[in-house]
C-alpha cells in the first residue's frame, strides 16, 4: 500500500529534492571554501554561487509551505487531498513499533537502510508496514507537522529573508544586491538545514518518495571542482 497519487505529488518532491540540493550546495561550500579564510577570485566565485543556493532553497520552500495562490506548487492543499482519500483506512495497532520507525528515520536521515530495521519484523513484510505507518502518519499527523514546519520556518525570519533578500523587495535596504556577496551566518544555514530535513522527511511521509535525492551527483561534481581548483591555487 502507498499514498493515493494526485496531480501535484511528484511537482511538490522535485521541488523539496531541488531545495534539498540547493541547500546541501550552499553547506558544501561554505564548509569547504568560505570558512576556510581562503581569499582568492575562485573562492569569491563559490561565495556568489553558496549564497544564491542558500536563496533559491529559501525561495522555494517560502512558496511550499506559505504560498496561497492556487496556481503555485503547494504543499497544503495536497496534503489536505491525500489526508481525506485515505483517512480511516488504517488504523495504529502498535504505537511502540510506529513510534521507533519515526524516530529512528529521524536519527538515520538521510540515509535509512530499512533493511536493519528488524523491530518491523520480517524482511518480506516490511515493505508494506512502512507505507502503512506513512498512511498513518499522514492522515492522522500530517497537518499538525505542516503547521510546526511552517511555523518555524516564520519564526527563523525565512519568510522576511526570501522577501527582502532573496527577492529583494524592499528598497530601503542600504545595499538591496549587497546581501548576495555578504557571508551567511553560521545558525543560518543551520536553521535552513533544519527546515529542510524536516520538509524532506515529512514529504516521503506525506507523498511516499525515496529520501534518496536523485540529484545528489551535483555533490560529487562540486567536490571534483573544488580540490581541481584547490590545486591550481
Amino acid at each position: 500500500m502507498s499514498n493515493i497519487p494526485f496531480k501535484f505529488k511528484y511537482d511538490i518532491v522535485s521541488l523539496v529534492y531541488l531545495a534539498d540540493i540547493n541547500f546541501l550546495t550552499c553547506e558544501k561550500i561554505y564548509r569547504e571554501v568560505i570558512n576556510t579564510d581562503k581569499n582568492h577570485d575562485y573562492y569569491r566565485f563559490l561565495l556568489l554561487s553558496a549564497n544564491n543556493s542558500f536563496y533559491e532553497a529559501v525561495s522555494i520552500i517560502h512558496t511550499l509551505l506559505c504560498s496561497k495562490k492556487d496556481e503555485e506548487v503547494r504543499i497544503k492543499p495536497a496534503l489536505e487531498e491525500a489526508i481525506k482519500q485515505q483517512e480511516g483506512l488504517i488504523l495504529k495497532d502498535n504505537s511502540e513499533k510506529y513510534n521507533e520507525f519515526i524516530r529512528r528515520i529521524e536519527i538515520d536521515y538521510p540515509n535509512p537502510d530499512f533493511y536493519s530495521y528488524d523491530f518491523l519484523g520480517p524482511l518480506e513484510s516490511r515493505g508494506d508496514i512502512m507505507a502503512q505507518y506513512r498512511v498513518i502518519k499522514t492522515t492522522e499527523e500530517g497537518l499538525v507537522d505542516f503547521n510546526v514546519i511552517k511555523d518555524k520556518f516564520e519564526k527563523y525570519h525565512f519568510h522576511k529573508i526570501r522577501h527582502q533578500l532573496a527577492a529583494h523587495k524592499n528598497k530601503h535596504l542600504d545595499d538591496p544586491a549587497g546581501a548576495s556577496q555578504l557571508l551567511l551566518k553560521d545558525e543560518l544555514i543551520k536553521n535552513l538545514g533544519e527546515i529542510v530535513k524536516a520538509v524532506k522527511i515529512h514529504s516521503h511521509f506525506w507523498f511516499g518518495y525515496t529520501l534518496d535525492n536523485p540529484n545528489y551527483p551535483v555533490l560529487i561534481a562540486l567536490s571534483k571542482m573544488i580540490n581541481k581548483s584547490d590545486k591550481l591555487l
